[in-house]
This record gives C-alpha cells, sequence and structure tokens, in this order.
C-alpha cells in the first residue's frame, strides 16, 4: 500500500526555492529564471531526442545537452561554420583523434543545411 504525504504551500514554496537555487548554482546563469528557463530548454530537447539514446535517461541527456550549450557547443541550425569546423578540429587534435586537419572547403557542405533553414 502507497503511502501519501501532503505538503502545505509553504513547504512547497521552499523546494522550488531550493531547486532554483541549485539550477542557478549548476548553470552560468544570470538569474535563477534565466536558469529555469535554460533546464526546460535542455529538458524539452532531450525528451525529442530519446528514441536515439534509449539506454540513456532523459536527465542524462538534459545534462548533456545543457553542458553543449554552456561550452558554445550546440547547433541551433545545422550550418557548420568554419570557425565551428576549426574548433572541432582543434579539440579533436588535442584527444588524439585527428593528426591532420582536413580544409574546411573539401570536407563542409552547407547546401542542404542552408536549404532546410531558409
Amino acid at each position: 500500500m502507497k503511502e501519501f504525504y501532503t505538503i502545505s504551500k509553504n513547504e512547497t514554496a521552499e523546494i522550488i526555492e531550493k531547486k532554483s537555487k541549485f539550477i542557478a548554482d549548476i548553470y552560468p546563469v544570470k538569474n535563477v529564471e534565466e536558469a529555469e528557463k535554460a533546464l526546460i530548454k535542455a529538458q524539452e530537447i532531450a525528451e525529442k531526442i530519446q528514441s536515439y539514446f534509449p539506454d540513456t535517461s532523459i536527465e542524462s541527456l538534459a545534462k548533456s545537452v545543457q553542458t553543449y550549450k554552456d561550452i558554445e557547443a550546440w547547433k541551433e541550425n545545422p550550418i557548420l561554420k568554419e570557425e565551428a569546423f576549426d574548433k572541432l578540429q582543434e579539440i579533436m587534435t588535442m584527444a588524439g583523434e585527428l593528426t591532420q586537419k582536413a580544409p574546411y572547403e573539401k570536407i563542409v557542405n552547407n547546401s542542404y543545411a542552408e536549404k532546410v533553414t531558409k
């Protein structure tokens, strides 16, 4: 038999305040409201991509999405700019996964990305 507990409005407000402060501590934002908006967006994205990662929890996906956003590695559109491509190659080189850099103009084709973003 499950037990149910009721909490007062004051207790609810306290829980929400603690959660908001926790979120603000984790995410580098200006205020609690901004942190909650960032978390909601990451959560929404995680829910949409979860079917591609069936063994990963929504919480883990949301945290990963937010981490990508925090380090400015999250793309709002599929167009890959040269600066981003160079940054990716630099990260891969530092990780020991890339020994020779590829020329942007020979590797990247944004024609399809540009069509879908119009």
